[in-house]
Order: C-alpha cells, then structure tokens, then sequence
C-alpha cells in the first residue's frame, strides 16, 4: 500500500526537525511505500503572516521589521539544508 507523507508545524519547526523529516522520507522511499510528500508551513509560520499582514494594513512601522525576521527565518532555515 502506498502512503503519503505530510509534515508540518512543529516536525519542520527549524532546520534539525528538517533534517530529521529528510532521513524518515529518505528511509520510507527505500521502501517504496511513498507516494508522494507535502510540507505545509513551519511552525508559527501562519500566525506570522498573519500578524504581519494586519500591521501593514494598519501602517504600523513595526510589520516590515517583522517581515525581514519572517524572511530572515526562511533564508536561513533554507541555506542550512
């Protein structure tokens, strides 16, 4: 039986979870038990957006600074894996 894999939230919190999501897809496709894989968002990722968006709808100076941290997190979470 072929399954789908679906990871998100706090299992790819930061790049060790990442990692840790890499080697059980790495292990489960030498099964060939895997149909396909999804990764929703990291963790926090849509209460961020969110907050971010509200700020900058309510021109708040705040929300870009938010934003350079938002894009900081996933440029880095990126380089590391």
């Amino acid at each position: 039986m072929k399954k789908i894999l679906k990871f998100g939230g706090s299992s790819v919190r930061d790049a060790e979870r990442i990692k840790s999501v890499i080697a059980i897809v790495k292990k489960e496709i030498k099964t060939e038990s895997v149909y396909g894989v999804v990764f929703s968002a990291y963790q926090g990722v849509t209460d961020d957006l969110i907050r971010i968006s509200r700020n900058a709808a309510a021109e708040q100076d705040s929300y870009y600074d938010d934003f350079l941290k938002f894009k900081e997190r996933h440029l880095t979470i990126a380089k590391i894996c």
